[in-house]
């Protein structure tokens, strides 16, 4: 016991596990944690002894010399020593990695919940904003969300195609292009997405309006054609009973044959078919007009037509398709546009009312 007498006791508290450091004097005496306040016998078999520098011998006249010796019980001055020195040694203590006691339980799923957390790591219910906030309950909901969106979408643009189908079969039956059916793409644009979904959102009205307009769009290039040749047809009707209008046509064929000059033929482009020719220009102008007079009474019936036809294609050959698309558009094909598009957001974000 001198070799204890002369160092200090390294062992750990058998509640909390916590070091201490106690004199080794106090080998064998019943001692208290001074972090989990557990009493216990300080056992010298399983303590760890180290060499410390031990303070002087008191004067053999110093009064308190006597308080320093002792025997280290509960309530000896040496037993608040031992807490003191063990005090001390805690710097050494291991960081507890237990979980902090739970506050209370998870009102959803009732699950231990950590003091000072809001949300529940088992369901994801957030305390604060009493709802769940997503968690592994709802991993997936994300993603029919999603699902949900592309059906509505792709129902969206079947509706459209329906509509501009309609569009274009109505004007290709009457040989006119009416308004108000293009705007019936628009309407069934968005009756696909409310079909589809609940969701009315800035999103889906969105959706509905761009698949309007590919339905528009589309419709508007089917169209384009059949229109071009009704107004041929109708052109031609009409140029085969005028005088005037087969005289140009029989013009432009003295003029590629050389039967005639090219300053007459620039002069009939310059003016009226019927205009008065200055002097200079008199005898030519009369000659060809005569002798196109004189060649369209040499044509049949369905020869004037198929050269008037003929003669109206050929300001239309070298025109582009994307030419032609741009300038079929007018006022009225922008306002109904307009329309189509607005009530397809409208249906699709919800501003237009479900019965």
């Amino acid at each position: 016991m001198s070799d204890t007498q002369d160092g200090t006791l390294r062992l750990a508290c058998p509640e909390c596990g916590a070091k201490l450091g106690i004199p080794a004097a106090a080998a064998g005496k019943r001692i208290r944690c001074p972090k989990c306040q557990h009493r216990f016998v300080a056992d010298p078999d399983a303590a760890r002894v180290e060499p410390i520098a031990m303070a002087p011998e008191p004067p053999a006249d110093d009064p308190f010399a006597s308080e320093n010796v002792g025997a280290f019980d509960d309530d000896s001055f040496g037993g608040e020593l031992l807490d003191a020195l063990a005090a001390d040694a805690q710097g050494a203590a291991p960081i507890s990695t237990a979980a902090p006691l739970s506050a209370s339980p998870c009102p959803r799923c009732g699950a231990p919940m950590a003091t000072g957390t809001r949300m529940c790591v088992q369901c994801g219910h957030d305390t604060q904003k009493k709802r769940k906030s997503g968690g592994r309950v709802k991993a997936g909901a994300g993603a029919k969300a999603a699902s949900r969106a592309g059906i509505a979408v792709g129902c969206s643009l079947v509706g459209a195609l329906l509509g501009a189908g309609l569009w274009a079969g109505i004007t290709i039956a009457t040989g006119y292009e009416i308004g108000w059916v293009a705007w019936a793409v628009g309407l069934l644009a968005g009756l696909g997405v409310t079909v589809a979904t609940q969701e009315r959102s800035q999103r889906m009205g969105l959706a509905a309006a761009g698949m309007a307009l590919v339905g528009l769009l589309l419709g508007k290039a089917v169209i384009i054609e059949p229109l071009l040749e009704a107004e041929v047809a109708e052109l031609v009707a009409q140029g085969v009973g005028d005088p005037l209008q087969m005289r140009e046509v029989a013009m432009d064929e003295l003029l590629e044959t050389g039967k005639i000059g090219p300053e007459v033929g620039l002069w009939f482009a310059l003016n009226e078919a019927n205009a008065k020719p200055a002097s200079s220009m008199a005898v030519k102008v009369t000659d060809a007009r005569n002798r196109a007079d004189q060649l369209v009474n040499t044509w049949s019936p369905a020869q004037k037509r198929a050269k008037r036809e003929a003669y109206l294609r050929s300001f239309v050959e070298d025109v582009t398709f994307a030419e032609m698309f741009m300038a079929s558009f007018g006022l009225l094909d922008i306002v109904f546009f307009i329309l189509a598009l607005g009530t397809a957001y409208k249906m699709g974000a919800g501003a237009i009312g479900e019965s």
